[in-house]
């Protein structure tokens, strides 16, 4: 009984193995209707396309499975679906393994293993397809089948009685391959032994055009031949859900199966010929036209950029798309020639007659709603209907005056403001609109919801060849994937935000309680404002005194500074000058040395006040200069050689550096070693050794990280004392008195560093010594990288001999220092009291007689600024090119920067090193000699 049930089942069941054969495991049961204990039936569920479907997330779908679950609702019944191999389940289902099977034909012989209902769920076609690259086949021309060859089932009788009947009503003729096997059947369209193949909606493959179509059997859900009850239970549903929905078959077929077929584009050698020639295909589409186009993150998307894609997949037109504001501006668009298609005609042929267009067949089509002014009734037949430009109006009879504005929002506006009684819009635009402003008068009409087409617009007078490439296209296209195109914009819709009036309205509650709060709010804030002001005011008055006190402080310590370095000036020059006394006895010179020592400390001791001040007052700003590492090492190397050599310490400099050019602070970076190396040298006995370092650690295109380190094996720091050393006014606890300073070297070096973009650090042991260190990183510069030779050390005598010095100097004893020392390096030193005489002596004087100002900033008369501005702007060559270097006890930056302003070179700050002052006035000797 087996062997003959397996033999002829498939007779039996023609339909489902034309359907997919595929295998899959068996799946757990599927809930129905709530309610009392209810009878659990197995379906035996062969997975078959658009009958029997198993979806990715175990879920199932397909014409047998709606069925069922419609049946469901009348009988309470409970499933769990058995899926697997066709032939298996229905062995098992003649053997009664399971209660139903679906997508059954009908064969009386066959009723002693299954019980078939009255009523059938529906019937399937038959359809003959061709492979896709076949051309001589043309689905629009029946005659093109004459001659062929078909491949059919052997075993679906029914099938192939009715492909004879199809074939005698057309007058052709055929042969007719029969295939035993359902695998060789299945593939001998692929392997070209036919030229057609007879097969179904299910089972039709991607790569075949449907040249046919004509309807086979119907098809049941049987059950099995003892279960007779059931079976009864089942008729019994299914001829109320067929007096519930006549048409309840048909739609499912609608459904899951497709009413027209994609087939291939048939394009001719012209077509492809002008395809390979065309420049991309200018389309005018609106840039906010959801859903058929709107941009989202920039990019086009919608229903037309989507379907366009399809047809270049079909014909391999390229398109680029011009943007238009409204329908009726990309009308103009392709009228003017900067387009060459519509991209989406919204209206009949009718319409598109008048407007001197034709049209493709439509490839989409957009549901609309009536929308009325809610004070207008659809009924008078005397309204005025709002319609965007270029399109119809509605054919509805109810409006006597047609309204047009640019856009669909437009008209929304104007029904909202009763400008228009109605109009008519695509559904999916109008919840965007409706989500994003707030239309209080307005209402949908239950007269309408219309089909409005969207359709490919050219000019009556076209392009003929791109006309019938695009016509072919569109109706080549398939129908599934355009309508999955549709739902997919309309579901991942481009919903705008709303505006402020919506969200308002959209919740009136919140914001009244908003306002209340408001209200409630600003009485507290005016009352706290008050309160505030009278609080406010008391700390500007505390602020204005503090910036008093702070002003004060900034004026002392400038008068300070310029009253202590006025006398200062006159101590160490003096002192200079009688150093450079020969023969002056031992006991003289050595008084000598002690007096500058001693005035240089002195001097030392305001610089850091004075830096401290500007560092606690963040008035300290780091300059950014290109300089030369090497020659700052050197230079300090010099200035503690012979201090070292005094003390008998052993002074080690070193650097490893790629490149020598930089660009920082030379300044204050130098502050920093002198700092570190004065204390180095303070606090190291006889016999001990210091060593600095500067070292590249890292370096990229156009910085380097330089490390750099001054090491001792001094006293060394207490571990209680590494914490506060860079306190201001801190000193060791050791220390008892002999070394002198303020305790504020290390704070400002600190201090420093911090401002460059590091910090100091510190090793250090008790009676081991010390090793204080930081890392710069700074920029590279071609311009700093100079080379450098140490100096030579040898005074040349009268280095000065041939210049001419005109000296303003309103202090007696300053200007007598300063010409003696001048002069006895061989400079003619001219002397004017004042700025004022400055000038005069210069402008009369015959031109480069001058080859270097020393100008003194504060004056009687004209002060140095106002000097060396007026010299600057005298009408004579040597007036740019003279050098003025500034001398003023003012040592502050904003000095220095007044006295560059002013038009002069350099500045030298009181009291001054002879040898400092020497080295800049070389720099003119040869300007005019």
């Amino acid at each position: 009984m087996k062997k003959r049930m397996r033999t002829g089942s498939v007779l039996l069941i023609a339909i489902i193995l034309l359907f997919s054969l595929a295998a899959a495991p068996v799946f757990g049961a599927e809930d129905t209707a709530k309610g009392e204990q209810q009878q659990v039936l197995t379906v035996a569920f062969p997975e078959t396309k658009g009958l029997q479907e198993v979806y990715k997330d175990g879920t199932y779908g397909g014409l047998i499975y709606d069925w069922l679950m419609e049946i469901a609702k009348y009988t309470g019944w409970k499933y769990k679906f058995v899926t697997g191999d066709v032939e298996e389940l229905l062995t098992g289902m003649a053997e009664g393994k399971y209660d139903l099977m679906g997508g059954m034909l009908y064969q009386k012989e066959y009723e002693q293993y299954f019980a078939y209902p009255q009523y059938a769920v529906g019937s399937n076609y038959c359809l003959l397809g061709s492979r896709k690259d076949d051309s001589s086949i043309k689905s629009f021309d029946v005659t093109t089948l004459n001659g062929k060859t078909i491949g059919v089932y052997k075993k679906a009788v029914g099938k192939i009685e009715r492909l004879k009947v199809f074939l005698k009503a057309n007058q052709l003729t055929c042969k007719i391959k029969e295939y035993e096997d359902v695998k060789a059947y299945e593939k001998c369209l692929d392997n070209k032994e036919t030229d057609l193949i007879l097969t179904s909606d299910a089972t039709l493959k991607d790569t075949y055009n449907v040249c046919a179509r004509f309807t086979a059997e119907s098809y049941y859900i049987v059950t099995k031949a003892s279960d007779t009850k059931s079976c009864e239970q089942m008729n019994q549903a299914i001829e109320k859900i067929y007096e519930a929905n006549p048409n309840m078959a048909e739609e499912l077929y609608d459904k899951y199966f497709p009413n027209a077929y994609s087939n291939s584009i048939d394009l001719s050698k012209e077509d492809k010929d002008y395809i390979k020639k065309s420049a991309p295909i200018r389309v005018a589409v609106l840039k906010d036209g959801y859903p058929l186009t709107y941009i989202q993150h920039g990019e086009l998307k919608g229903i037309v950029p989507e379907v366009y894609e399809l047809i270049r997949g079909l014909t391999g037109l390229k398109f680029e798309y011009v943007y238009a504001s409204s329908y009726a501006d990309a009308m103009e668009l392709m009228r003017s020639g900067k387009a060459d298609i519509v991209g989406s005609y919204l209206s009949d042929s009718y319409q598109a007659n008048g407007q001197k267009l034709v049209l493709t067949k439509q490839y989409a089509q957009l549901n609309t709603v009536i929308i009325r002014n809610k004070r207008a009734e659809l009924s008078g037949g005397d309204l005025t209907v709002a319609v965007p430009k270029e399109m119809s109006a509605p054919n509805d009879g109810n409006h006597k005056k047609i309204a047009y504005y640019e856009t669909f929002k437009k008209c929304l506006d104007a029904v909202d403001a009763g400008d228009a009684d109605y109009m008519e819009i695509p559904s999916a635009l109008l919840e965007s609109l409706f989500t994003s402003h707030y239309y209080a008068n307005v209402t949908p009409s239950a007269v309408g919801d219309q089909q409005m087409p969207v359709s490919i617009a050219m000019s009556d007078k076209p392009d003929v060849e791109l006309y019938s490439i695009l016509s072919k296209a569109v109706n080549s296209l398939d129908e599934r994937k355009v309508e999955s195109i549709r739902q997919q914009n309309l579901i991942s819709s481009q919903i705008s935000q709303p505006d402020l009036k919506t969200m308002l309205y959209s919740h009136i509650g919140a914001v009244v309680a908003f306002l209340i709060g408001f209200v409630i709010l600003l009485i507290i804030v005016f009352l706290t404002i008050g309160r505030l002001r009278l609080k406010s005011r008391e700390m500007e008055l505390k602020l204005e005194k503090a910036e008093e006190t702070a002003q004060a402080k900034s004026d002392f310590l400038s008068r300070m500074s310029h009253e202590i370095r006025t006398p200062m000036n006159a101590i160490i020059g003096l002192t200079s000058l009688s150093k450079r006394i020969d023969n002056a006895p031992d006991s003289i010179n050595e008084n000598l040395e002690k007096i500058d020592t001693s005035a240089k400390f002195l001097l030392s001791l305001v610089n850091d006040i004075l830096d401290m001040s500007k560092l606690q007052s963040n008035k300290m700003t780091i300059e950014s200069e290109p300089f030369s590492l090497k020659q700052l090492l050197v230079q300090i190397e010099d200035i503690f050689s012979l201090q070292a050599k005094e003390k008998d310490l052993q002074l080690d400099f070193s650097y490893s550096l790629t490149e020598d050019g930089f660009i920082g602070d030379k300044t204050r970076l130098a502050q920093v070693m002198v700092n570190l190396l004065s204390n180095a040298c303070k606090f190291t006995p006889k016999g001990g050794r210091i060593g600095c370092s500067a070292e590249e650690k890292k370096r990229d295109n156009d910085r380097a990280l330089i490390e750099f380190r001054v090491k001792d094996t001094g006293i060394g720091i207490p571990e209680e004392d590494i914490e506060r050393i860079f306190g201001s006014f801190e000193q060791l606890s050791q220390n008892d008195g002999s070394v002198q300073g303020t305790g504020l070297g290390l704070a400002i070096s600190s201090n420093l560093v911090q401002l460059m973009g590091s910090r100091l650090e510190v090793k250090s042991r008790l009676g081991e010594g010390s090793e204080f260190f930081f890392t710069l990183e700074l920029p590279l510069s071609a311009e700093g990288a100079k080379a450098y030779e140490r100096p030579d050390n040898v005074n040349k005598e009268k280095q000065l001999s041939g210049m001419n010095i005109l000296l303003a100097e309103d202090n007696d004893l300053n200007a007598e220092i300063a010409i003696s020392l001048l002069e006895l390096e061989g400079a003619e030193v001219f002397r004017a009291a004042d700025g004022q005489k400055t000038v005069e002596m210069f402008s009369t004087s015959k031109e480069g007689f001058y080859q270097a100002v020393l100008m003194d900033v504060q004056m009687p008369i004209l002060n140095g600024l106002e000097a060396a501005s007026r010299i600057r702007g005298l009408d004579r060559n040597d007036a740019q090119e003279v050098g003025i270097i500034a001398m003023t006890a003012n040592s502050f930056k904003e000095d220095r920067e007044k006295a560059l302003a002013a038009g002069m070179n350099g500045f030298i700050a009181k009291p001054f090193e002879a040898e400092d002052l020497i080295v800049n006035l070389l720099a003119y000797k040869k300007v005019f000699i």
